[in-house]
């Protein structure tokens, strides 16, 4: 009897793990857009905040993966996958256009432009180490 309706439960179990995992995911994003991006929080910090939630999104990813990979559709792989595209988009932003998005550089012009930079090759890399694994996966 278990037999039969072993490979359902599975499937509702990667169901389950799967939508956990993308509001979890979304719920991370949606706090850092919401509650880091704004005025009262610099540059550096929102930089540290963005790269801890960064590997906590990638741990969790890492922790339902052997759980998912059997769905047809993944709600947080696909919502990842457009994560990392719009945050390799935010890499060709200019440093007043990132102010317009919310992030504070400082004041002082060098300590600005090492913000800048520092966050436009975070971007960088997310898409560059991120979305190429995440979109292999899927079509390959």
């Amino acid at each position: 009897m278990f037999e039969k309706i072993k490979k359902h439960l599975i499937f509702a179990k990667g169901i389950i793990i799967d939508t956990v995992a993308y509001w979890a995911t979304f719920g991370l994003v949606y706090v850092y857009t919401r509650f880091a991006l704004v005025p009262e929080i610099n540059a550096d910090i929102q930089l540290v905040i963005l790269l801890l939630m960064s590997f906590v999104i990638y741990w969790v990813y890492k922790k339902t993966i052997p759980y998912t990979k059997h769905l047809h559709i993944q709600g947080q792989h696909s919502y990842l996958c457009g994560v990392c595209i719009f945050v390799f988009a935010l890499g060709s932003f200019s440093q007043a256009e990132l102010q317009q998005f919310g992030f504070n550089f400082s004041e002082v012009p060098q300590q600005a432009i090492k913000q800048y930079a520092s966050l436009k090759a975070m971007f960088y890399a997310i898409g560059i180490v991120a979305l190429p694994p995440l979109l292999k996966q899927k079509t390959g």
